[in-house]
């Protein structure tokens, strides 16, 4: 617990407030580290055509001037964020819990991308307290949740394999690079030697020499990346509104629990961001255009408001002694087959079950939408 002279664990209870602020807002302007004129690489996607042959995609929307390209996306900044709190000094802001794998790798639940969510946890011991804690987010109650994975209610899962639960990001941060060029490239691979007129192919080779290295082959216009002639943005928020709607079992419990999440939320939102993005989009904050930071009320008006990370993380410390898990030990689970075995049947007879309910469902609706002679029941315009 907090002692009573230490006050910084309340010192965001305005933004807890009903008529607190509804969110903070961060934009960044970015340049590329190399030439501001650079061109750069966003990710690629599979075609949306969904055939093997056809070539992958940027995510582009728009023409010209008013062209947007995502170069990193709200999910893959998301999981950009959270691995800082499996390291140095916020480690002991949240609980830690690692998963031991087959020939000793091990993964941290800060490392691994549906979060507490994900099917490899289901594998694990843990299953049972997942479930519990799960359940009771359901029922409005985010206390087990947070006390497990509290990191989950920051950046979002979708228990989209089991109880359908949705917890919504209270972190949203996304790049977009404006008015963008989409160019192509072409390159071409030489072998050493020509393998087939030395005669030098083996003669039991399998499909054609190309596939093994030992023929020519060309890569002809493909995705060659983006020129960008706009301006290349992060935008990321907090959003104190969802953040407000999380409770506890009782109102001080719901008090703690807010400080505690809003804490690691500060600490995350105004983190240095990542920006070695992957090969060819390594980006730099833009000397030349300050960030913005502010603070967004229900009416719309907008308050500058920079968030002093020293601060925040010793905010978030003392909301985090207060919560009563600071400084907690790291929890190493074992993934045994068996267990995801037992948990893959239970959730397949669980499908089973809600499809026959759903049919049931159907059905009596359209009886009940019938008269007694079947003639289908008055539209409610009509009746009205």
């Amino acid at each position: 617990m907090t002692n009573g002279q230490d006050h910084k664990y309340k010192a965001y209870d305005g933004w807890l407030m009903n008529d607190g602020p509804v969110a903070l807002v961060i934009r960044q302007y970015l340049i590329p580290a190399t030439q501001t004129d650079d061109i750069i690489f966003p990710p690629s996607y599979a075609n949306p055509s969904e055939k093997k042959t056809d070539p992958p995609v940027y995510n582009i929307d728009g023409e010209g001037a008013a062209s947007v390209c995502v170069l990193d996306s709200i999910p893959s900044q998301a999981n950009r964020l959270e691995p800082m709190f499996s390291l140095g000094k916020y480690r002991d802001l949240v609980p830690q819990v690692e998963i031991k794998f087959k020939d000793g790798l091990i993964r941290n639940l800060l490392e691994i991308g549906h979060r507490i969510a994900d099917a490899a946890f289901r594998g694990t011991e843990l299953g049972p307290d997942i479930k519990n804690a799960l359940d009771d987010f359901k029922k409005d109650n985010a206390l087990t949740l947070a006390r497990l994975a509290p990191t989950s209610l920051i950046f979002g899962a979708w228990d989209s394999r089991d109880s359908q639960v949705k917890i919504p990001r209270l972190i949203n941060s996304i790049i977009r690079a404006r008015n963008v060029v989409q160019l192509k490239r072409s390159a071409q691979y030489i072998p050493a030697i020509n393998y087939e007129s030395e005669g030098l192919l083996p003669d039991d080779l399998e499909g054609k020499p190309s596939e093994v290295g030992l023929a020519d082959v060309p890569s002809v216009h493909k995705i060659g990346g983006v020129q960008v002639n706009g301006e290349i943005i992060r935008d990321a928020s907090l959003n104190l509104a969802s953040l407000r709607c999380l409770r506890g079992g009782t109102p001080d419990e719901t008090l703690r629990l807010q400080r505690y999440i809003l804490g690691l939320s500060l600490i995350a939102v105004a983190a240095e961001p990542d920006l070695n993005l992957r090969q060819g989009c390594l980006l730099t904050l833009n000397p030349q255009k300050p960030f913005s930071s502010e603070l967004v009320a229900r009416s719309g008006q907008r308050t500058s408001h920079e968030i002093d990370p020293v601060f925040a993380a010793e905010f978030a410390k003392s909301a985090a002694r207060d919560f009563g898990v600071y400084q907690s030990e790291t929890k190493m689970l074992t993934f045994d087959p068996k267990r995801l075995k037992a948990w893959l049947d239970a959730d397949k007879d669980a499908k089973k079950d809600r499809k026959i309910r759903k049919a049931k469902k159907n059905a009596d609706g359209e009886s009940a939408s019938s008269d007694h002679t079947g003639a289908a029941a008055p539209q409610a315009e009509e009746s009205a």
